[in-house]
């Protein structure tokens, strides 16, 4: 039975429609019809593989997937005047020039008393001038003194909504906050309330900002300390309400004297959790140090608060540019670049936090996961020129007479005195064009959200029954060849060798039987008188 079970089988695989099987079993070397069996069989157990683990994942994966709905949320907007610092006199600690040329000397004594100086302790030592080592040595408190002031940098802001043909003023529908940072001072960032913003549905914010263009002393030098104090403008960052904004990544310089259209594309992620992949919730795990508010998971306040930790651990004391960390204690650490009893202490803490800043930052990038939701924000922006020669009276007027600026722009209220006396407009356009103080202190910005999206993210993806088939069926067709045509002849093949086990008899009996047949098929002879008789 097993030798017609083999017979039946070999010609099954002789007129097969396997590609090379034929060629295969006709081939004399038996190590190479090894190979081929053991590549079928072979794959034929990854197939059987990836089926457990369809049957896996259909098990511990959820049958379906709720999805999340779009929330018509604005970002938050961060702005920061570039030129840092706006009352160089009249107040009680160091003014930046004042630091500066501090610094110069202690440096050049610095140099001369050492013997041998590191690449570290030289970087420390251009470190100490720029404006973020200045930021820690006046502190938070003198800096935002010594920063833009919100009335005199935010000149105008209103909303443009789908709920109303009328523009609304910003403070009824969100609130500005200040924020203090080493390479800016005073920025100022809005965010609108959820509910409020439900009700209007903004699309357009739109700022007038004044960037008090005017200098108060004179720079004979380019120097990196005065790199931080040379550009003319504003920075803006766009971003979730939820984490902190970055300026070292993603910012954008609007420059006066145009109108900046920032149109954003908005894209809501949510990143699936186990088993599809890995994420952190938006729990709070960390505090704003500006705030000390509980921070909700990101990854850039991940990020902050562990490399504060780091340097908390090894200096003692807390970097101004990271802005969250893990403890509320933290928070109260004095700067690592603030004043010490000597200038030696100083620049230890500073050089401590620069190599622990650089030693940790990539591992603590590596070991802070994506946010299970993130807003993404992309902007586009465009720029014109503004406003026109002839628009600045207008301007001056309704912004500036009568307030603080008045004694910036005495050019421009003795044209409008004139214009005013005489009606002469050819006169008049003719002196407005010879002056442009207000384009360089003027920016205005439009921010107007384009679309708004949502988007699911899986780190690995449920199988379904039709990926099972391809599967299976590209697994096999990869070394065999198996084509539809071949279920045709695994069919007959299953018949043959079912009829063959039912119907045949047993191979010890089939064998007795065929001995049997052959004893009577042989002639016998008889010998009768020498006559041979065949019987």
């Amino acid at each position: 039975m097993l030798k017609g079970a083999w017979k039946i089988t070999k010609e099954s695989l002789v007129l097969t429609s396997l590609k090379g099987v034929p060629r295969i079993f006709k081939a004399q070397r038996t190590s190479l019809k090894a190979l081929w069996i053991i590549s079928v069989v072979k794959n034929a157990i990854e197939a059987y593989l990836e089926y457990k683990t369809v049957i896996n994942n259909e098990e511990v994966f959820p049958k379906g997937l709720e999805m999340p709905s779009i929330v018509n949320q604005f970002p938050s907007l961060t702005f920061c005047n570039l030129k840092v610092i706006h009352h160089d006199t009249n107040h009680d600690f160091m003014s930046a020039v004042q630091y500066i040329e501090e610094v110069d000397r202690n440096n050049t004594m610095w140099k001369a008393a050492a013997s041998n100086i590191s690449a570290d302790e030289l970087n420390t030592l251009e470190f100490m001038k720029l404006i973020p080592a200045y930021y820690g040595f006046i502190g938070r408190k003198n800096a935002i003194i010594a920063g833009a002031q919100f009335d005199d940098f935010v000149k105008q802001c209103y909303i443009d909504t789908d709920t109303a043909d009328y523009s609304i003023d910003c403070s009824q529908i969100g609130n500005f906050s200040q924020d203090s940072i080493p390479e800016n001072f005073n920025c100022y960032s809005y965010r609108m309330d959820p509910g409020m913003e439900t009700n209007y549905q903004p699309y357009k914010i739109t700022f007038l900002l004044f960037v008090d263009s005017g200098d108060d002393f004179v720079s004979t030098d380019y120097t990196p300390e005065s790199k931080n104090r040379e550009a003319i403008g504003v920075k803006l960052a766009l971003h979730s309400t939820t984490e902190p904004f970055d300026f070292k990544r993603k910012s954008m310089l609007l420059p006066p004297g145009h109108i900046s259209a920032v149109n954003i594309d908005i894209s809501q992620r949510h990143r699936l959790q186990a088993p599809y992949g890995q994420c952190t919730p938006n729990t709070p795990d960390a505090f704003f140090v500006q705030s000390g508010a509980n921070a909700p998971y990101s990854r850039k306040a991940c990020h902050a608060a562990c490399v504060q930790a780091n340097i908390t651990e090894y200096c003692g004391c807390r970097d101004p540019s990271m802005a969250a960390t893990y403890t509320l204690a933290e928070t109260k650490l004095p700067f690592c670049s603030g004043p010490r009893e000597t200038y030696a202490e100083r620049m230890e803490t500073s050089q401590c936090a620069l190599l622990r800043t650089a030693a940790i930052s990539t591992d603590c990038h590596k070991g802070c996961s994506q946010a299970c939701q993130k807003l993404d924000v992309t902007p586009t922006l465009t720029t014109a020129l503004w406003p026109r020669p002839s628009q600045q009276l207008g301007l001056y007027k309704t912004f500036i007479r009568g307030k603080t600026y008045a004694d910036k722009f005495k050019e421009y209220e003795s044209i409008l005195q004139e214009f005013e006396k005489t009606g002469n407009e050819t006169k008049a356009l003719h002196s407005l064009n010879q002056f442009s103080s207000i384009q360089k202190n003027f920016v205005l910005v439009e921010v107007i959200r384009s679309q708004v999206g949502i988007s699911i993210v899986a780190d690995q993806v449920k199988t379904t029954p039709s990926d099972l088939v391809s599967t299976i069926g590209s697994l096999l067709n990869l070394y065999s060849g198996i084509t539809v045509i071949i279920l045709v002849e695994i069919i007959d093949y299953i018949f043959n060798m079912t009829v063959h086990f039912l119907c045949s008899k047993p191979d010890d009996e089939e064998e007795n039987t065929k001995k049997e047949s052959r004893r009577s098929s042989v002639p016998l002879e008889s010998v009768n008188g020498g006559m041979s008789v065949r019987i």
